[in-house]
């Protein structure tokens, strides 16, 4: 039997890490709250089976788990650990894009314990901004699926979010005082910055919510509707924003001063081919993850109860790109993800990656093998001396 693995998480994301592994002779059964978006996820990968999981659901989430060799958790962060901890009942390897959270991290020695990997911290990239724009919009309530009755009707933005707020009146003088009173700003270029961010997304704005039950999934179709590619378009993940530059001193008292830099360019929409943050995230997660003996359970978690719609982390992450405002961090951290998440996918699997515990790519152990496979996809940062 070909190898399998039990992934979680977002559609965007996921379908290159599906390709690669199917690829790689490894079978992948695609977990979603619904069967029909886990049938359209895994539509036309050969070696994928579609089922439907809803990761709340312990015992049924055990039962995924248990029949598979890995898990790629791709859902919200705030559900890694509850994937985790079932991981560690079953004694199943993991592999995650996220950053390490202290619920994660409390589960150290459990996984240490149990003799897995829990592989994180695999493509996540962020522009300026992103941590900032996410913390307004955790303070704010944004983030919240706790179900709301007006959020079922299809009113408008501006009143929508009077009562997210419970602001005295939905205009948008009201609406930014009450914003600023339930967060703060490291100072006013900031507050500005941000504020002009939230305007964009048009939660201030007459238009229409796409009703959803609550504010995390209402934000989300809408961000989803604004951010969408237009036939031909195609997205471009350049490290030259993010580019890292050394001032290097040599043995012999010279300096020089070196940059790295990566750029990538993704595929036309309506061309068939990858967005390049589908593709520098879908990859690098399941290059991870290598096909030896063992079996691969996708596990694509709907959280935006829409098809092929990201879950809550991925629609956020694609939308506070803001690509007009803040930056598309979102379409660089999935296309950095794809690449590295197969990349890590594959080496956890094969043993490359066989460290236990919570771990994440901060040594060169880790790091040189990821680095070596993704030159493979044409994914390296070019080195140059500047100085």
């Amino acid at each position: 039997m070909a190898p399998q693995r039990h992934p979680s998480g977002s559609g965007f994301v996921t379908r290159p890490t599906l390709d690669v592994l199917s690829d790689a002779g490894i079978e992948v059964s695609v977990a979603c709250r619904t069967l029909d978006s886990a049938k359209k996820l895994s539509e036309g990968v050969k070696l994928a089976k579609p089922i439907s999981l809803d990761v709340t659901d312990n015992k049924a989430l055990d039962t995924a788990v248990a029949q598979h060799d890995l898990v790629i958790s791709l859902i919200p962060y705030t559900f890694h650990a509850t994937v985790i901890k079932s991981a560690i009942r079953n004694k199943k390897n993991v592999v995650t894009t996220s950053y390490i959270s202290p619920a994660m991290l409390e589960l150290e020695q459990e996984a240490k314990n149990a003799g897995i990997t829990v592989m994180n911290e695999i493509g996540t990239l962020r522009y300026e901004g992103f941590p900032e724009f996410v913390k307004v919009l955790v303070d704010i309530g944004f983030l919240s699926d706790e179900e709301q009755s007006f959020l079922k009707e299809p009113i408008t933005w501006k009143q929508a979010t009077q009562k997210i707020l419970d602001a005295s009146s939905s205009s948008e003088n009201d609406l930014l005082w009450a914003i600023s009173s339930k967060t703060t700003f490291k100072d006013n270029d900031e507050k500005n910055r941000l504020m002009a961010g939230l305007k964009w997304t048009g939660i201030f704005s007459d238009s229409k919510i796409t009703p959803k039950g609550n504010p995390l999934d209402t934000l989300c179709a809408t961000l989803e509707e604004k951010m969408q590619y237009e036939e031909g378009e195609r997205d471009l993940v350049s490290f030259k924003v993010l580019q890292h530059k050394f001032e290097i001193e040599n043995k012999d008292g010279s300096k020089e001063t070196r940059t790295s830099t990566l750029c990538e360019y993704g595929a036309p929409t309506g061309s068939g081919g990858y967005s390049a943050m589908a593709k520098l995230v879908g990859v690098p997660c399941g290059v991870g993850k290598s096909p030896l003996f063992l079996k691969f359970l996708p596990t694509l978690q709907s959280f935006s109860r829409g098809e092929g719609v990201l879950p809550p982390e991925g629609s956020l992450l694609t939308a506070l790109g803001l690509r007009r405002c803040l930056k598309p961090h979102s379409l660089l951290k999935r296309e950095i993800a794809n690449v590295l998440f197969h990349t890590a996918v594959k080496q956890v699997l094969d043993g490359t990656i066989s460290d236990k515990g919570i771990l994440a790519p901060m040594n060169s152990r880790i790091n040189d093998p990821l680095m070596k496979e993704l030159r493979k996809y044409g994914i390296e940062c070019k080195e140059e001396i500047i100085a």
